[in-house]
């Protein structure tokens, strides 16, 4: 028998809030299982979106580099030359 995760599972192991595991679950990014009006997650569903997060992450973190509140770059000097035009 195949082992299947709550909600609170699924934000526990990726160390996210409840609400945003539900989130991922809703919009189809982890599939699903519905057992009458529950809702869980295979393991393996799981395991095949961590895989898949950091490439996923790698591409919304490219460009430039976000500023501080005092827009100053949060990068050290040498490395903030190779985001300036």
């Amino acid at each position: 028998m195949e082992q299947l995760l709550t909600g609170e599972d699924v934000a526990e192991m990726l160390k996210i809030s409840r609400s945003y595991a539900y989130i991922l679950m809703k919009r189809g990014d982890i599939p699903t299982v519905r057992i009458g009006s529950a809702v869980r997650v295979r393991i393996e569903d799981l395991d095949a979106y961590i895989r898949e997060m950091p490439e996923e992450s790698n591409r919304k973190r490219r460009g430039r580099p976000r500023s501080n509140s005092t827009g100053q770059s949060n990068l050290p000097p040498n490395q903030l030359s190779n985001f300036q035009n």
